[in-house]
């Protein structure tokens, strides 16, 4: 289906910047990629094992990110509270801006979808912590990329097809063993990222947490679909990106591929927020039986592309 083309190109693009990284762009910082040129890429694993020490928070840098996110969250419940709350037979109150409202049914399909997206990204965050403690990037840095790069598109298209493929309605658990060997697969790419250290993931979560709380909320209290129908203008974009990943590879010193990427995918994949966002919705108001781990893995994989995008964000920021 065209849903399942889009969902797997967002997967080849997730996968190409760490085979792009690998050689050409500076994934791990520039000093890294040098040493690849000059030794080689086994021994690139070894300088990210003992890069990036999680650097820690002071107790003001707490309580500064706890009130500001915090605010954010009330801001955001205030904001969407009345049309996630309200039944839709309730009278619109005169005088107030217009908001989706949402049955009873159509509101417990939504908390459950959206608790499986809360749960896939806690889960792929604990497999990804895990493998980083483990050495897996290391390994994975010291294996053939290309190998590398097949081996986990393959594990992450593979385990997403078995998932959306078993019916969540006759088979719930196995549903869910899949959906965490899909989770897995995709905390197999992220796992490296921990060389950045805990404060530059710990910032990036929060900027992602924003950004995807934010636009999904807007989206969901909308009162009309109008993000719905951006799909064919956000598959075109989505073939930009990708194409401009790929072309890194042929012109790695163009910064234009690299921005469009970088700043042209953040924005990509905000929009597709909250196209997502309106898409479960559809989802869910419609009749028939609802598969909220299926419904929830468009917004899954957009908020962890909007997370990588972050990290690397605030790297090259820290690295100035």
């Amino acid at each position: 289906s065209s849903s399942f083309g889009i969902i797997g190109s967002r997967l080849f693009e997730m996968l190409g910047h760490k085979i792009i990284g690998a050689f050409s762009r500076p994934l791990y910082g520039s000093s890294m990629i040098s040493a690849f040129q000059r030794r080689g890429f086994s021994q690139v694993g070894d300088m990210i094992a003992h890069a990036g020490r999680p650097a820690v928070l002071s107790g003001k840098e707490k309580l500064a990110y706890g009130l500001v996110g915090g605010a954010g969250t009330l801001g955001l419940l205030a904001l969407v509270n009345r049309g996630l709350t309200t039944d839709a037979n309730a009278p619109q109150v005169a005088g107030a801006a217009p908001v989706k409202l949402y049955s009873s049914d159509v509101r417990s399909r939504l908390k459950s979808t959206y608790g499986h997206v809360a749960g896939g990204l806690a889960m792929t965050g604990l497999f990804a912590a895990g493998m980083f403690r483990s050495g897996v990037h290391v390994r994975l840095a010291r294996m053939n990329p290309w190998m590398a790069f097949g081996t986990t598109l393959a594990a992450m298209i593979g385990s997403m097809m078995v998932t959306q493929s078993i019916d969540y309605q006759a088979s719930p658990g196995m549903k869910h063993v899949a959906w965490s060997g899909f989770n897995a697969a995709v905390a197999l790419t992220m796992c490296s990222l921990g060389a950045f250290g805990g404060v530059t993931l710990y910032r990036a979560a929060i900027a992602t947490g924003a950004i995807v709380g934010s636009l999904s909320a807007v989206a969901a209290a909308a009162p009309s679909d109008q993000f719905l129908h951006m799909g064919g203008y956000l598959s075109v974009g989505l073939g930009v990106v990708v194409a401009a990943s790929v072309g890194q590879l042929i012109f790695p010193a163009s910064s234009m591929l690299y921005n469009i990427s970088l700043y042209g995918g953040l924005g990509l994949f905000s929009l597709f927020t909250l196209h997502d966002t309106q898409k479960i919705r559809a989802r869910a108001e419609s009749s028939g039986p609802f598969d909220p781990v299926n419904a929830s893995i468009g917004l899954y994989l957009d908020t962890i592309q909007i997370f990588w995008r972050m990290v690397m964000i605030l790297s090259n920021g820290k690295r100035k």
